[in-house]
This record gives C-alpha cells, sequence and structure tokens, in this order.
C-alpha cells in the first residue's frame, strides 16, 4: 500500500527522475472524455503475456521479457501458480507459455473509497513505449531530446514491422478489453494524454525521500545521461499506511 524511494547517488548529468502518475486523478480526467465513462468503468481488462522457451533462441519484441523456465520450475509449478492466481495458461507446439487473466480497469481505493483508474496498460501495450519517449524529447528539448526522440522513432518502426508478422496477441504482452476487442488508437492516446495530464517528476536531490500511496500514485523511471553507476535509488514498500506503523525506539 505504501511506497518509498530514497536518493542514494543522483550524479547522473540528465533525466533519471522518478515520474509520479495520480491515476485517481487520471480516471477522473477519463472521465470527461465522450464514451469512457460507459464503456471502461465496470469492464475488465484482458492481459495476454507470452513466455517463450528458454531453450529459444532471443528475438527482437522488446515486450518479451523472461523466459518462462526463469520464473517457474517447470510446467507443473508453472499451472499450479496460474491456477493459484486465476490465471489461464497454455503452451504451444513451440513450447511457449501464454499467460491470460481478467482484471478491472478500475478500482475503488480501499481506504478513501475513490475510483482509481488501476491497470498495467501504460507498461505492457506496445504503442506505450514511442509516447513515453516523445514526452522525455519534448522535456529535454534540444540536442540532448534527439536520443529519446529516435529512441521512440524505432519503437514505432519495430513494432510497425512486428504487426506485419505477428498478430498482436503473440507479441510479449498486451492489453485487450475483455471481449478481446483491441484498443483504439484514439483510446490510447486519450489514456496517455491523461496520464501526463497527471504525473509530476523533479529531480532528486541527494538523500531526498519520497513516501507515495501505491494503491493511488504509479511511479515509472525517466532514461537518463550518465554511467550506469550514476544513478541509485532505494526502494522500500509496506503493505500498512504510516499511521499504522510501529516505530522502533
Amino acid at each position: 500500500q505504501t511506497q518509498m524511494f530514497y536518493a542514494n547517488r543522483v550524479e547522473q548529468w540528465m533525466g533519471g527522475e522518478t515520474p509520479l502518475t495520480d491515476f485517481q486523478g487520471v480516471w477522473d480526467t477519463l472521465k470527461a472524455v465522450p464514451g469512457f465513462r460507459q464503456k471502461f468503468s465496470a469492464a475488465n481488462v484482458k492481459y495476454i503475456r507470452n513466455m517463450d522457451d528458454c531453450s529459444s533462441s532471443g528475438g527482437i519484441d522488446p515486450l518479451v521479457q523472461k523466459c518462462w523456465q526463469k520464473m517457474f520450475k517447470d510446467r507443473t509449478d508453472a499451472t499450479q501458480k496460474c491456477s493459484e492466481e486465476k490465471f489461464d495458461c497454455s503452451w504451444n507446439s513451440q513450447n511457449r507459455l501464454k499467460i491470460t487473466n481478467l482484471q478491472p480497469f478500475v478500482r475503488k481505493h480501499p481506504v478513501t473509497g475513490s475510483e482509481v483508474w488501476f491497470n498495467h496498460i501504460n507498461v505492457v501495450h506496445k504503442d506505450s513505449m514511442a509516447y513515453d519517449y516523445e514526452r522525455t524529447a519534448k522535456i529535454w528539448s534540444g540536442f540532448y531530446g534527439l536520443w529519446p526522440l529516435m529512441l521512440g522513432k524505432y519503437y514505432q518502426a519495430l513494432f510497425g514491422l512486428l504487426s506485419l508478422f505477428a498478430a498482436e496477441t503473440e507479441l510479449g504482452s498486451t492489453a485487450l478489453i475483455e471481449s478481446g476487442e483491441r484498443l483504439s488508437a484514439g483510446e490510447l492516446l486519450a489514456m496517455k494524454e491523461a496520464i501526463y495530464k497527471n504525473t509530476v517528476q523533479n529531480a532528486y536531490e541527494i538523500h531526498d525521500i519520497v513516501l507515495i500511496d501505491n494503491l493511488r500514485i504509479g511511479h515509472g523511471r525517466e532514461i537518463y545521461l550518465g554511467p550506469k553507476e550514476s544513478r541509485s535509488i532505494y526502494t522500500a514498500w509496506s503493505d500498512k499506511y504510516p499511521a499504522t506503523w510501529n516505530v522502533a525506539t
């Protein structure tokens, strides 16, 4: 329920902020978009994740994460875990694992009762990365903005190429409406614009501490310029809110 960030090292030249998004505000914004409340308030999002066999050669789809044998001991273990989480799991002839599950687009906050846009479309949809890199390019602007701008164009071209050979449901991950309907380009753009409208990000100063309500505030990580070791942000979670914490003395 609560997440904390601690700025241990912030010597990168540019970027590296932790964007914080108010997803209650995102839903308030989206409700004003014609048709959104009616279509999404009581609907489920259908997540699809495809995990390759560890023995297969790596592909070029950046949405494919770990091979499934690194996540599970074997098929029996995978099947058991999927059953416990109420996921649908299946393997194809290439021993590729497909995991499908349903979750609501919108949830009520357990404490405040407010409706929150609570899903992972921003992370798993193929077109999301290009939008995010283009946003970073605008923030950085000038010469430095060329790098994220080119990254955005690269992912646009890559997924355009992949779409010629594979359906969206065969990519490493995607999000659909429960019926199997794809999100339209206009719907995804409205979601991204609502997220950006309700996002703040500020440069860290050394020893900064940020505490967020993890059931309302989402977070990300901006790309940065500088050696990998120039940025170090520690994070910790608690399943309770600060008011209930027992402080050691």
